[in-house]
């Protein structure tokens, strides 16, 4: 599970390889300035064991700040998971899923491969100070709901090289 809530906080710009110019760190904010309008997306990679799994994605519920459990408003998928993550930047996008592929599912959808799914939340992305949880219910096999236990996002730090040529 990814939640698309990263920012750039930090950056450095320089050398360039034709004109020699200073090492200069710049705020996050210039290169990367922080989305605070909704939704904000949830993506969630479901691996199934087995045959008889399925995922009701509008049993999710998002807890952020103590609110009552969010459902999401949209899905996209089921989806291809991406392979490929080039930077920590790309691997926030988890699924390589069709745009065209929307829709509000809230009935259960089979699952028997490896199958990715998009959530939308109609909040402002929380900040990389808020800590918050996703509750996985929805995720049944046999007709019996598997109880997961709850995911919970907290802070975290990560390097990224990103050159522009």
């Amino acid at each position: 599970m990814t939640a698309r809530n990263d920012r750039a906080t930090f950056a450095l710009a320089g050398p360039a390889i034709v004109v020699p110019l200073p090492i200069i760190p710049l705020p996050g904010s210039v290169i990367d300035p922080p989305q605070r309008e909704p939704p904000f997306w949830i993506d969630l990679a479901i691996d199934p064991e087995g045959e008889g799994f399925t995922f009701a994605p509008g049993e999710v519920r998002l807890h952020v700040d103590r609110r009552a459990g969010l459902a999401p408003t949209l899905t996209r998928g089921p989806a291809a998971v991406r392979e490929f993550l080039g930077s920590r930047r790309d691997g926030q996008v988890l699924c390589g899923f069709d745009p065209s592929g929307d829709n509000g599912a809230t009935a259960p959808i089979p699952v028997r491969e490896r199958t990715c799914f998009s959530l939308r939340f109609e909040i402002v992305p929380p900040t990389a100070d808020t800590s918050f949880v996703v509750s996985l219910h929805g995720l049944a096999r046999d007709g019996r709901l598997v109880d997961p236990p709850q995911i919970l996002f907290t802070k975290d730090r990560a390097w990224s090289f990103q050159c522009c040529f």
